[in-house]
């Protein structure tokens, strides 16, 4: 890619953007998941991505999937499991054991927090396995108890002790 004076580079910036593909690559697993691309969607289908909105979007959709007031700690446990008035059953013993995991996710969304302008297409080319691990794992298609129990965390910690 050429930047506007014609030299190798991109045209937002020296650096702003290593490989497009990895830009691509994580907007295009965000956007299996519509419900939770809401307004970054334009942004993620364009032909070129800015890594920062990519991040920023895959952010604001960790916060809704895995963040303390997300799919996997408020609402499954919540809403779908009753763990506020059962919180001794066995899915909600199974939710509290996977709080470990849920840090770790919570570690991954600070660092991409963090991640500046100038930075951001070398972090997201260096990171985009990481991040499509994230996505593959706990994002589910929709935001419903069928799409997180489609997830491949979903089946490997919870249908053991789900009826």
């Amino acid at each position: 890619m050429l930047d506007r004076d014609g030299r190798p580079g991109c045209a937002w910036g020296p650096g702003f953007l290593s490989d497009p593909r990895a830009a691509k690559r994580v907007a295009e697993a965000m956007l299996k998941s519509p419900a939770f691309s809401g307004g970054w969607q334009h942004k993620l289908e364009a032909p070129v991505i800015d890594p920062l909105d990519a991040l920023d979007a895959l952010a604001e959709m960790m916060v809704q999937v895995t963040g303390p007031t997300g799919l996997w700690r408020k609402t499954m446990p919540e809403a779908w499991f009753g763990c506020k008035d059962a919180p001794d059953s066995p899915p909600c013993r199974r939710v509290t054991a996977m709080a470990q995991d849920l840090h770790k996710a919570d570690t991954l969304h600070q660092e991409v927090t963090r991640v500046t302008r100038s930075g951001s297409g070398q972090w997201l080319q260096h990171n985009k396995s990481r991040l499509l691990d994230y996505l593959a794992t706990y994002g589910p298609a929709e935001p419903s108890l069928s799409g997180v129990e489609a997830t491949p965390y979903y089946r490997s910690k919870l249908t053991d002790v789900v009826p």
